[in-house]
């Protein structure tokens, strides 16, 4: 029996091999048992070290860009909130009593500013002017404090972004980007009060004389309230970063990305662009305002590639110092 039993055994040994090379050879069951084999291969392959390595530095650079975001965010939300209760001024001196938040009052000499050009171009029309909605005072008045943190806090803003870039940047690209940055915003601030102050005034008396024009002056003149202001606030901003943008060819410059040759050449079509934004910016029917607008600029860029010249001109010389000395 025990012959007999153990010949038995040896016999389904033999048998299971063939069984299982049958099982996994037949049918359509091969191509997806033999993928299955590959995708759990390469799954327990190892990673190379290198791309763990990259993975890891985009994951710490995500990290940090995410505390600078965070930090950007609670300085904003820091200001918005002090910039609407904070206490007008009277005076000179900030009063309690009676107490008129400084947004407010601001908001109020916006309003008259606007109301003045309309009237200026309305040529005696009656133009009214509605609110249109109970939420569009207070959301005037948040949008107004939330315009003013964020200008409060641009050094805030470009400190913690020049701190986020430093590391990819060599010392001279740091020390060239930190300067441009400044140049920047006085560029920002001067496009945006020569649009607040001249240019959004022609173009609300031009809007308001064209729409005396149609109708003959026989249709009555409503806007709402929201509709000048952002028109008005849009464009100031639009003026601003417009007149930021030559800093971009110096940068461009700087990091040998173009060569001022390449400005030059290109003169034409630089400031045919000037023109197109301008007219995108200020929404007149005539060329006014996009004249005024435009000329300034124009100005600018030929500053812009006079001192793209200037930088080309002393980093030959710096190579050619470095040369001699060595």
């Amino acid at each position: 029996m025990s012959e007999n039993s153990s010949k038995r055994m040896k016999a389904k040994a033999a048998e299971r091999p063939q069984l299982m090379n049958f099982s996994i050879k037949s049918g359509s069951h091969v191509a997806s048992e033999s993928k299955l084999i590959e995708e759990l291969a390469s799954f327990h392959k190892p990673r190379r070290t290198d791309e763990f390595i990259e993975e890891l530095e985009i994951q710490e650079h995500l990290i940090d860009l995410w505390v600078v975001l965070r930090k950007i965010a609670r300085t904003v939300a820091i200001f918005t909130a002090i910039t609407m209760v904070l206490p007008g001024m009277k005076n000179g001196i900030f009063t309690i009593s009676p107490y008129r938040p400084a947004v407010l009052m601001l908001l109020n000499a916006i309003i008259k500013h606007s109301l003045d050009s309309l009237a200026e171009g309305a040529e005696g029309d009656e133009v009214q002017v509605f609110i249109g909605s109970p939420l569009t005072p207070i959301s005037l008045y948040i949008n107004l404090a939330f315009f003013i943190a964020v200008l409060i806090s641009l050094p805030v803003i470009i400190k913690e972004l020049m701190a986020f870039l430093k590391p990819a940047l060599t010392e001279e690209e740091y020390v060239i980007l930190k300067q441009l940055s400044r140049y920047a915003a006085i560029l920002f601030i001067l496009g945006g009060v020569i649009s607040y102050f001249v240019i959004m005034p022609i173009t609300l008396k031009i809007l308001t004389l064209s729409g005396g024009v149609v109708g003959e002056k026989s249709l009555l003149q409503m806007y709402s309230l929201s509709s000048i202001l952002n028109l008005l606030l849009w464009g100031t901003l639009g003026g601003g970063l417009l007149y930021a943008t030559p800093i971009i060819l110096v940068v461009l410059v700087n990091l040998e990305i173009i060569e001022p040759d390449q400005l030059a050449e290109r003169r034409r079509e630089i400031i045919m662009a000037i023109f197109i934004i301008a007219a995108i910016v200020t929404p007149d029917p005539t060329m006014v305002s996009m004249v005024i607008l435009s000329v300034p600029l124009i100005i600018i860029v030929e500053i812009m590639i006079s001192w793209s010249y200037k930088i080309e001109l002393n980093k030959f010389l710096m190579k050619s110092n470095e040369v001699t000395t060595w």
